[in-house]
């Protein structure tokens, strides 16, 4: 993991929501100190704690693109429970018939989650062309080159998987 890649990542965050570095570190609960030298590329790692105070406060940024630079940097909010329990009783109100408010509702609760199904099979399925009837090209799996855990005590292991 080159942690200069998550520096420049955690600053694309912070400048796409205008906020500031020590807003951030305030925001988030980390030592001002710490998130600039991180962002600085003096602190070559990046805790599993800060990590979790980046993402309880900030939920819709992606932790995979953050740390690996795979996928969107924002992901989907997630469904809103409320608006699925106030469609269901628009529902149940009309005898199971879905009224306008109760549509509305379940459009609302379901538009997040199927936008990222949505983006995921079209991100996944960019090698089929452009042909309405042309065949499928198979994707060769990805595989696993290293694995890498931190501990709460700052430190890390990479593990490798057997080559086969």
């Amino acid at each position: 993991m080159s942690e200069t890649n998550v520096a420049i990542r955690l600053k694309h965050f912070m400048e796409s929501k205008e906020i500031a570095i020590t807003q951030f570190a305030d925001m988030c609960g980390i030592p001002r100190p710490s998130l600039s030298q991180l962002l600085r590329g003096r602190n070559k790692k990046l805790s599993d704690v800060i990590v979790k105070q980046i993402h309880d406060r900030f939920p819709e940024l992606s932790v995979l693109w953050l740390m690996f630079g795979e996928g969107e940097m924002l992901v989907p909010a997630p469904i809103n429970p409320a608006l699925v329990s106030e469609a269901e009783k628009f529902m149940d109100e009309n005898a199971g018939e879905a009224s306008e408010p109760a549509l509305a509702a379940l459009n609302a609760a379901t538009a997040a989650s199927n936008y990222a199904v949505l983006r995921d099979v079209s991100n996944k399925n960019k090698h089929v062309a452009e042909e309405p009837n042309a065949a499928v090209k198979p994707v060769a799996p990805r595989k696993v080159r290293s694995i890498t855990v931190f501990y709460d005590d700052n430190s890390y292991e990479v593990f490798y998987p057997d080559k086969k």
